[in-house]
């Protein structure tokens, strides 16, 4: 009964994904990712928009849409475990799946909307916080695409470092948590042009 996935996160005991090209996201059989049933599928609720990626973060399971972000909880329920956190409910979807990284206890990523795309936002729980500028996201809407956005953080120097880096358009970009600042990164290349970072 497995239709395939983008994205697999393990949490308590359950392996869930989200269905491509779908709202929806199954779960295996407890301790078994072999075990996958065809009634063990649900529908990210909110709105109809179609579900990017699913993650774990303290235990709840973050389903990303194109347009917003759930939040589900083990409940327990034999029938299906897992339901929605009431009031959880963020309407700032995903732009690129790649671009979700956890960076300490927060979801840094490229966002969309029905209002638009290409900020980078950041959440410590339910409330969503714009961290870049409109400089650097008038920079990143002359690329030629930004669904590709992949980023990875990491920590160095008692620096938090989100690095987003946008293939289609040969860029990196990167945002210091710590200090609230960005700055562009590149690659010399063989041919002596700056490239993306690598």
């Amino acid at each position: 009964d497995f239709l395939g996935a983008d994205f697999v996160v393990f949490i308590d005991g359950y392996f869930a994904f989200n269905i491509p090209g779908t709202g929806r996201f199954g779960i295996t059989g407890l301790y078994d990712p072999a075990a996958v049933d065809g009634l063990d599928i649900a529908t990210a609720e909110a709105r109809p928009d179609p579900l990017l990626r699913v993650t774990n973060l303290h235990r709840e399971l973050r389903l990303w849409g194109t347009l917003t972000v759930e939040a589900w909880f083990n409940t327990g329920n034999a029938d299906f475990p897992f339901a929605p956190i009431q009031g959880t409910l963020q309407e700032q979807g995903l732009l690129a799946p790649d671009s979700v990284v956890i960076l300490g206890n927060h979801y840094v990523w490229l966002h969309a909307n029905s209002q638009g795309v290409g900020k980078v936002l950041t959440s410590t729980n339910y409330e969503a916080q714009v961290v870049s500028t409109p400089a650097v996201e008038a920079q990143w809407a002359t690329y030629p695409r930004r669904e590709d956005a992949l980023a990875w953080g990491y920590t160095e120097a008692g620096h938090d470092f989100y690095v987003l880096s946008f293939p289609t358009g040969n860029a990196t970009w990167v945002y210091d948590m710590t200090t609230g600042m960005w700055h562009e990164r590149a690659f010399l290349g063989t041919s002596g042009t700056l490239e993306r970072h690598l």
